[in-house]
């Protein structure tokens, strides 16, 4: 029986995480496409999150590398923390909105138990498998209907595979290239996309001068990579350099034609600062409201000046659900 089952399980899992990504790009598609509006719902994404916790949790059982024991340490104390907070919101819930954030956000949080059975490379290579020959054929029909900045979205795998570029056929190498040029030239403007499909590249340098670069040169590089960005935060707070002030160190205007909120096509600076007060809204909510060292529990957002008033209209308070910095919404 636990062989069926774990047959079942493995069979299952790259099914839902492509359902997932299918159902990612939904809020991008372009007005008008029939069933979107019908599929794209709360209760779908609740259900589709809920299978696949389920799913996930029964299948480290049966999948996990006993051989990561040791670093699944911080992974438990990070879940634990999140089911503390979960509870809590419990509590701090008021209003029906309360209520509905807590249960999506809650899901959300509890997703790193898809790390234990990606530990065990016969899951990992199904779930690309499984992408490649379902998911990138049906990018091309998707092309025509979502915006151009949801491309990186879809194709994220393509990012990760790019990691394992030399070990791949001439055949597979081209076809990856291909997919990385549609989504940084489909919109230059999605910076996002342009950072997470060029930073790869930039890793397989790594090893391709391995010969030249000691591992000592390699471990400070690693380590960089975690000291860099919390070394940007800190500046950025302190006043004394933003990184997302680009127009202050890159001098010049930059412009490149993007995709608006209707798919249309409009001419965007590519160089603005659309991430300053996003940080700043969150800090602040976080400091006027004391809660900056526990979190505001999953059940709130942070208090928005900007988006605040819309929000208003739906919750009844001048508060923001999430947003779009993923560190930012674990952070409250």
């Amino acid at each position: 029986m636990n062989s069926i089952n774990k047959q079942i399980i493995s069979h299952i899992i790259p099914i839902i995480i492509f359902l997932l990504a299918v159902y990612s790009v939904l809020p991008y598609f372009k007005p008008g496409v029939p069933l979107v509006d019908s599929l794209n719902n709360t209760t779908v994404w609740w259900g589709i999150s809920f299978l696949i916790l389920v799913i996930f949790f029964l299948s480290k059982y049966y999948f996990f590398d006993k051989r990561n024991q040791d670093n699944m340490l911080i992974i438990w104390i990070y879940l634990l923390w999140n089911l503390v907070c979960i509870i809590r919101g419990g509590f701090a819930a008021e209003i029906y909105w309360d209520w509905k954030a807590l249960t999506g956000n809650a899901m959300a949080l509890m997703l790193p138990i898809v790390i234990f059975s990606s530990t065990n490379k016969m899951i990992v290579q199904s779930l690309l498998s499984f992408f490649v020959k379902y998911g990138i054929p049906l990018f091309l029909v998707f092309a025509l209907v979502i915006r151009t900045d949801a491309f990186g979205f879809y194709l994220i795998p393509v990012s990760f595979l790019i990691l394992f570029f030399p070990a791949l056929t001439k055949q597979q190498r081209i076809i990856l290239l291909f997919f990385t040029v549609i989504v940084v030239l489909a919109d230059l403007s999605a910076r996002s996309n342009v950072i997470k499909f060029s930073v790869p590249f930039l890793l397989l340098l790594l090893y391709y001068f391995r010969k030249k670069i000691s591992l000592k040169m390699m471990e400070v590089l690693r380590l960089s990579l975690f000291v860099i960005p919390l070394l940007l935060f800190t500046l950025g707070v302190t006043g004394i350099f933003n990184v997302f002030k680009m127009d202050e160190y890159i001098k010049g205007d930059y412009t490149a034609v993007g995709s608006d909120h209707l798919g249309d096509h409009v001419e965007q600076n590519i160089i603005a600062d659309s991430r300053t007060f996003l940080y700043e809204e969150v800090l602040e909510s976080a400091f006027h409201n004391n809660y900056w060292l526990l979190g505001r529990t999953p059940a709130r957002g942070n208090d928005s000046s900007t988006f605040g008033e819309i929000a208003a209209e739906l919750t009844g308070r001048n508060e923001r659900l999430s947003n779009e910095i993923g560190l930012a919404n674990v952070f409250t």
